[in-house]
Formats: C-alpha cells, structure tokens, sequence
C-alpha cells in the first residue's frame, strides 16, 4: 500500500478525469484525485487502482508513432485511376498532418509504460521519457509505439484534469493543453470556452439543458446574466450571453461618458443628443460550424 505523504490532506474522487473515463476513473484503472477542500489547496493527479502510485500523464502526439504501429491512423486513398482522386494536390507532409489532427488520440493523456528495449529508467519501478522508441498507452487502454517519448508534453496538475472556465488561466498554455480542456469541457456538455475576451463555442448538435430543466438560452438565464446575479461556479462560467452583455455595458457606459463631456463643455440650457459608441462582436468558423 502506498504511504502518504506528511502532511498531506484526505483524497477524493473528482468528477473531471482524464479522457475516456467515467466518475473520475479512465479505462486503464486510473483515477483523478484531489487532495483537501479548499480550492487554493487542490491539487488533481493520475493515480493508478492497481499499485496505489501516482503516474505522471503526457499529451499524446499520433506524429511520433512509429510508422509500423500507424496503420490505424492512414487516411485512405482513392486509386489514381479515380476521376476525382483524393488528396490528389496535397503534398506528403501535409497529408500526414491532417492525419494527425483527424486522429481520435489527438492530445489524450498517456502513461508511459517502457522503452521497446526494456531499458526501465529509474531504480523505484517508474518510468521517464527517453529519447527512443517508447511503448505507451492511452487513457482509454490503447498501446502505441512512438519513436521518441521525450517529445511528449507532460500534464499540469490541476488545471489539465478540471477542463477550466478560461485556457489563459491554464499553467501552460499550448495547442494540447487547449484542445485538451476543450474535450473535458465539451463532454460534460459545457459548449462556451473563455479564452480571455474570446468566446470558443462548440457545436453539441443537440439541446442542452440546465439541471434546473431550462435551455442554455432561457429568458430566466438570459437576465441572470444581465443582472449579473449569477451565484456559484456559475458567477464567471462563459456564455453568449456574457459576450452580448458586455457589448451592451460598454456601449451604455460610452454614452455616459459623453453625457457627461457634453455637459462640461456647453451650458446648462444646451442639450446635446446621445451618442452611443458603436459596439462590435465578430463570429468566426468554418463553414457548417453552427455560427448562425
């Protein structure tokens, strides 16, 4: 049984593991845990059911696999003989690229599980990147072969398990670490993303509803936003409804300001007509995204 540190406070169980999982356990016998109640204390880790050990977790990129283990991720070609042959004007790198990104293990957390020369790195059992093919297995307990497992971007505890209101608030931010949050926030039905004054939407081609039974576009949430009276982990949660509301603020204020200018600069008995300061929301997206 593993020992606990000194110090240390109580575990439990969250409900943001990694991908793949189900009430905070993945699919390869992982669990997330956080220790203590308080937020400033919290911390979320990888922790294995079997030996008890916390594992370190990493991105996993499908471009270090090696080229006999990436069968499963070849996009299929059309023959050339084909009228209208596929992918017939893309170079090779970028078809391997978009394989890449089409791929299903995009930036799933991984374990590393040895070097394919059996050569374990540490004397305490566990295992680091090494600069060599690496056996590894994604959360939902697929093996992979990469070639070099150095390359591997490690995940920040806690802010990588949780799937945070706002990736800027991330430790490190990057393009796994991103899309990452994004997959945790989505498949908990939570479409609106911060990205600081950005608002990134995901299309959930269904409707979602509130525990409460109300749409995300109620009337009644509509002017809990308005009248900022949100309570809970809802006070800062992103919405559309945020980015029309601030809009409308900014543009209120701005005919204040100029209210109060106009009054400063003429006498009493001028009235001057308000101006308001025209406000801009740009919504942008591929084609078929959901934008309208």
């Amino acid at each position: 049984m593993a020992k606990k540190k000194k110090g240390s406070k109580r575990q439990k169980a969250t409900g943001s593991p990694s991908a793949g999982g189900k009430n905070g356990q993945g699919n390869d016998g992982s669990v997330a845990m956080a220790l203590g109640s308080q937020k400033t204390d919290e911390q979320v880790m990888a922790v294995d059911l079997v030996t008890g050990k916390v594992k370190v977790e990493y991105f996993f990129d499908p471009s270090l696999i090696l080229k006999e283990d990436s069968k499963a991720f070849e996009t299929p070609v059309k023959s050339k003989s084909s009228a209208a042959p596929y992918r017939k004007d893309l170079s090779a790198s970028f078809a391997a690229e978009a394989n890449t990104l089409s791929s299903k293990y995009l930036f799933m957390p991984c374990t590393i599980i040895k070097p394919l020369d059996h050569d374990t790195a540490k004397g305490d059992g566990t295992t680091v990147p090494v600069p060599r093919p690496t056996l590894v297995k994604t959360s939902d307990g697929a093996l992979h072969k990469i070639t070099d497992s150095t390359k591997l971007i490690p995940l920040t505890s806690p802010d990588d398990y949780l799937g945070v209101d706002d990736v800027l608030h991330l430790p490190n931010v990057s393009e796994a670490s991103l899309l990452h949050t994004l997959r945790l926030r989505y498949s908990r039905n939570d479409i609106y993303t911060g990205a600081g004054p950005v608002l990134i939407s995901l299309n959930p081609y269904k409707t979602i509803t509130t525990p409460q039974g109300e749409t995300l576009y109620s009337e009644n949430r509509m002017i809990l936003y308005r009248n900022k009276q949100m309570i809970s982990t809802s006070a800062s949660a992103p919405h559309l409804f945020q980015v029309a509301d601030r809009a409308y603020t900014a543009m209120m204020r701005s005919a204040s300001s100029n209210e109060n200018d106009d009054t400063n600069a003429g006498s009493a008995t001028d009235v001057a007509p308000t101006r308001f300061r025209n406000q801009s929301i740009i919504i942008s997206g591929e084609s078929g995204a959901g934008k309208t």
